[in-house]
């Protein structure tokens, strides 16, 4: 219950609190000397990494894609074909002032200052992922929070292997652009819910 009430009373404040967050920990971390500050972009990296990564999605995506089509038919492109152009201008801000700052937040700044107190580095995703899971509770629902634990292995596993915030920032954005697109989105945002 709890939940439901900071999510209808609070719930607007989620992209200014991210922001926030982020920002607050960008400081952090560039204030740490043994911080690489390249890593909060790194677009060589990304482009090294890049091929994989789309390859990821070129093969996850029509299968999440045909999966909501075959078992919720009824959800099948419906932000896009009810509220066009909140869906429009979703697709946008959502990887701008959303998935960035995510990334930042459940990325970077635990991997630079958590990741040295596990045993080895599946302990680590494993983590990583069950807390950027935990942050989606606040949807009350099993979907996004299935989602979001897969995303954040994914996510994770991106990051560790590219150090790039860029990069997983934009296999993020991908995944979660497809995700309010095909349906899905209304278990993680409540505009996209049509009817």
């Amino acid at each position: 219950m709890a939940v439901y009430a900071f999510r209808s009373t609070l719930g607007w404040l989620i992209i200014p609190m991210l922001v926030t967050s982020a920002g607050i920990m960008t400081l952090v971390l560039r204030s740490d000397p043994g911080f690489d500050r390249r890593v909060l972009w790194n677009v060589p990296a990304a482009r090294l990494g890049g091929k994989h990564m789309f390859l990821r999605f070129v093969v996850g995506a029509p299968v999440l894609t045909f999966g909501v089509y075959l078992l919720r038919p009824e959800l099948w492109l419906n932000f896009p074909r009810s509220e066009p152009l909140l869906w429009g201008v979703l697709m946008v801000i959502y990887p701008l002032w959303s998935v960035y700052p995510q990334e930042v937040i459940f990325r970077a700044f635990p991997m630079h200052r958590y990741q040295t107190l596990f045993a080895n580095e599946r302990h680590f995703f494993a983590a990583n992922a069950l807390g950027f899971a935990a942050a989606h509770l606040l949807f009350a629902n099993v979907i996004a929070l299935v989602l979001s634990l897969f995303g954040g292995w994914l996510f994770i596993r991106t990051y560790a292997s590219s150090r790039s915030t860029l990069l997983v920032a934009i296999e993020h954005a991908l995944w979660g652009d497809l995700i309010f697109t095909i349906g899905l989105g209304w278990y993680f945002f409540g505009g996209s819910v049509a009817g």
